[in-house]
């Protein structure tokens, strides 16, 4: 779960803001919902976590089953 879940978010927020660079300025205007994909990937990840924290988790929890 956790492996999927910081690859995903480092997916999202990725994809997204390389959306915003390739459509340029109509990108962040209502013509194009490529905005409201970057900004619910940042809600995402400081509702959920960010990729970080999933990483460490899961380091940490395949530390404590190994050792």
């Amino acid at each position: 779960m956790e492996l999927a879940a910081f690859a995903c978010s480092d997916a999202f927020v990725k994809i997204c803001a390389d959306a915003i660079q390739m459509y340029g300025g109509i990108a962040f205007t209502w013509d194009h919902p490529a905005h409201l994909y970057l900004r619910r990937a940042r809600a995402d990840a400081q509702l959920f976590g960010a990729p970080a924290f999933h990483r460490d988790r899961y380091l940490r929890e395949l530390e404590t089953a190994h050792g």
